[in-house]
Parts: structure tokens; C-alpha cells; sequence
């Protein structure tokens, strides 16, 4: 399997929201602001696992994980 298959199934199920959704785990194995999985823990899981859910769903159906990689917002799918 090449590293970018990998990557992106390891991304999705970290962002999968129970148990690492909810702490953003995925947003720090992908790269982000250090304050982005602090509003994941403190929303309980991005409005309560929706957010990483869309993440999850994002992730398994995106080609490619570049325009995710080190994006400093909360919502990486918005543009």
C-alpha cells in the first residue's frame, strides 16, 4: 500500500468521532494550529461528534489529503 493510502485511511479512522474524533487526533496526525483539538475537546468532540464526523466522511471520499495538511481552521472542508 502506498504512503498516501495510508495516510489517508489512518487520517479517517482517527477522525472516525469515537474515541479519537473527539480530541482531534486526526487534525494533529494531518497538522494544525495547536488550539484546533483544544476546541474539539472543549466542544465535546466538535459539536458533540458532528464535526468529526463530517471530517471522517471528508477524508475517506477526498483524492487528496494536501489542502487538509497543516490547515489552521476548524472546519478544514470549508474553503
Amino acid at each position: 500500500m502506498d504512503e498516501a493510502k495510508r495516510k489517508k485511511l489512518l487520517s479517517a479512522a482517527l477522525a472516525f468521532p469515537f474515541p479519537f474524533g473527539f480530541m482531534g487526533a486526526h487534525r494533529v496526525m494531518l497538522g494544525c494550529k495547536p488550539w484546533v483539538p483544544v476546541v474539539y475537546v472543549a466542544t465535546f468532540g466538535g459539536c458533540f461528534g458532528l464535526i468529526p464526523l463530517i471530517d471522517f466522511i471528508v477524508i475517506l471520499n477526498s483524492k487528496d489529503l494536501s489542502e487538509f495538511e497543516n490547515n489552521p481552521k476548524v472546519f478544514m472542508w470549508l474553503k
